[in-house]
């Protein structure tokens, strides 16, 4: 092994350039990245690693060369890896590993003989990297998921309530149900992006701590999901992913009908009004322009205004001014003004709806 794992590490020497501290900084996070994601310089280090570290399956080895690498991006952009800064002490030991693993490697890269023992010590090093690095993304990933976990939780347990509660089942319960079952399966999606069945099967047997909170404490929970839903919204727009503009356009004219049972009229003006079949073959084609999500954003604004009571009058043309104001921004980007929109939008509807329930509830009463 001696021999082999000697000769594919003279190979990397014209990598020694590149993997400088100091070359990686200068390089930049993104052009840094993109070059170590190069199949040929893979290749070159998987060699390396292979009978190393004793790896011959290639996903395996895929995976150990590109955690090998990884620590590169760590030890130089840390702002990247630990969200602008390293938060406990996890992050800092697995910093310090790749602090350890990267200076061990470039001191035997420009050695002209490296022994066994010193290919040894390489690879204690990355193995210990290695086992620490897959503990501190698993636990990363668990910190990213958690909010969702939480959220589908809460779901579900609204779910329950309603089936024990032995109300009667109307169309208004009915759709609240189906809502329900179709925000959790939108929280299922989003999590599998982010680690595939495990997240899935995580937060679908997630229990949460039994504890009893105050109304303060759970209103500031609430709107931590809220807000990790829209700010993970924002991600995929910024990436140009689209794809969850249709499905909140889609909830959005669910819940307005619902609203408005018996006025076909005003559904079919809806429909003539905004065609959800072009805008979604605008979005699949990329063909939307500011001034179209401009349009749609103020026609919906309109029915809004049509269906809240007076009092919300003034609330509403101060945020309405505010999403205006976010069209005629000098740089403008739909990461910022499409999240601000639509959950201005549901946060409304929600209050359109509960002051409805209110009504009837009031109507109710007097009857009895």
């Amino acid at each position: 092994m001696n021999t082999e794992v000697t000769n594919n590490l003279k190979t990397l020497k014209k990598y020694s350039n590149l993997l400088n501290p100091q070359k990686i900084k200068t390089l930049g996070f993104d052009s840094f990245t993109k070059i170590i994601r190069n199949k040929f310089i893979l290749r070159d280090f998987a060699s390396f690693l292979s009978p190393l570290l004793n790896v011959n399956e290639k996903k395996k080895l895929n995976i150990s060369t590109r955690k090998f690498m990884t620590s590169f991006v760590i030890i130089s952009f840390p702002q990247y890896i630990f969200s602008n800064q390293v938060k406990d002490a996890d992050d800092l030991t697995l910093k310090n590993l790749a602090i350890e693993l990267t200076d061990i490697f470039n001191l035997h890269l420009n050695k002209e003989t490296t022994s066994e023992k010193e290919l040894d010590m390489i690879k204690s090093t990355y193995i210990k990297f290695s086992s620490f690095f897959d503990k501190w993304k698993k636990k990363d990933v668990v910190k990213t998921i958690l909010p969702f976990a939480n959220s589908y939780s809460q779901l579900n347990e609204t779910l329950v309530d309603i089936e024990s509660s032995g109300t009667e089942e109307t169309d208004d319960i009915r759709l609240w149900r189906e809502e329900i079952k179709k925000q959790q399966d939108k929280i299922l999606q989003q999590v599998k992006r982010i680690d595939g069945e495990n997240a899935v099967n995580f937060v679908k047997n997630y229990q949460p701590p039994k504890i009893k909170l105050d109304d303060k404490i759970y209103k500031q929970i609430t709107q931590t999901v809220k807000r990790a839903y829209w700010d993970k919204f924002k991600e995929d727009l910024d990436s140009g992913d689209f794809s969850l503009v249709i499905s909140l356009l889609k909830d959005v004219r669910k819940i307005i009908f619902s609203l408005i049972p018996n006025r076909s009229d005003l559904q079919e003006q809806f429909n003539n009004k905004l065609d959800y079949e072009l805008i979604e073959q605008m979005i699949n084609h990329n063909a939307m322009k500011v001034e179209d999500v401009y349009n749609i954003s103020i026609a919906l604004i309109e029915y809004i205004k049509m269906l809240q009571a007076p009092i919300d009058d003034k609330d509403t043309e101060e945020w309405c001014n505010s999403i205006t104001d976010l069209f005629y921004k000098e740089t403008i980007t739909y990461g910022e003004i499409l999240p601000a929109f639509f959950s201005g939008v549901f946060e409304r509807l929600e209050k359109i709806k509960e002051r409805l329930i209110e009504f009837y509830k009031d109507i109710e009463e007097e009857k009895s």
